[in-house]
């Protein structure tokens, strides 16, 4: 019986000759009592794995012996903890496009965000700046429209001409996106800035708002800007005052 239990028996036990255990007296054979201190010699080493060898395969040291799990022990026995799955959260995407305006043969391009929620089970909204009016000389507000094609005329991203120069399929994309609708709202709330298709001297357009909440919100790094692919912009780059 000493040898049981390696030698010795203050430590090690066998009560059953079949599997060595330590000293809290947990056994693990075949699911009999299947706690998490349980482990089992297999095969003249302890651990687990491997074709089940009984303690007559020997341990190789009694400092061999650690406590691992036994896989003789049943799932459905014995102290199992099982872990719920993560659930699944939304992705989030703000895309930039470009098109000709005000048609398709026009040398100057509007730009404007795409932006997408998993959660919304929707195509997304179209995020630009445009007149009140007259394009000339009115008021520069922010759009938030359904996508695609609800917005001004010609934004489409499913349409020929218009140019994707990237994505920001950030982490935090979601997070961003509900502060770009915040200060779009916040910004149709003040005073608007002045509005002119060409963003002249002290006036904006919808380049100026698209790149103010470029830089506002960090994504310049995601976007190819107009300016590499010799796309005429005029206004980018102007900050738009109360944005």
């Amino acid at each position: 019986m000493y040898a049981y239990a390696l030698g010795d028996p203050i430590n090690y036990r066998d009560p059953r000759g079949l599997d060595v255990v330590d000293g809290d007296g947990d056994v693990g054979d075949n699911g009999f009592d299947c706690t998490p201190g349980d482990f089992i010699c297999i095969n003249g080493t302890a651990g687990y794995g491997g074709t089940f060898g009984g303690y007559y395969g020997g341990c190789a040291s009694v400092s061999s012996l650690t406590d691992q799990p036994d896989p003789w022990c049943p799932v459905t026995g014995g102290p199992v903890t099982t872990s719920q799955p993560a659930q699944q959260q939304p992705t989030c995407s703000i895309q930039l496009f470009a098109r000709p305006v005000p048609n398709g043969n026009s040398p100057a391009f509007h730009t404007y965000f795409l932006v997408t929620d998993s959660a919304w089970g929707n195509s997304g909204y179209l995020v630009e700046g445009g007149p009140t009016g007259n394009p000339v000389l009115s008021s520069l507000i922010g759009y938030d429209d359904r996508a695609p094609g609800q917005g001004l005329p010609g934004s489409n991203p499913g349409q020929p001409g218009n140019i994707f120069l990237g994505a920001d399929n950030a982490q935090n994309a979601c997070n961003v996106i509900q502060a770009i609708f915040g200060a779009v709202e916040t910004y149709n709330d003040g005073p608007p800035a002045t509005y002119n298709f060409q963003a002249a001297p002290f006036t904006y357009n919808s380049n100026s708002f698209i790149s103010t909440l470029e830089n506002q919100f960090g994504l310049s790094s995601y976007f190819i800007q107009p300016s590499s692919l010799y796309l005429w912009a005029p206004g980018w780059w102007k900050q738009v005052p109360g944005l």
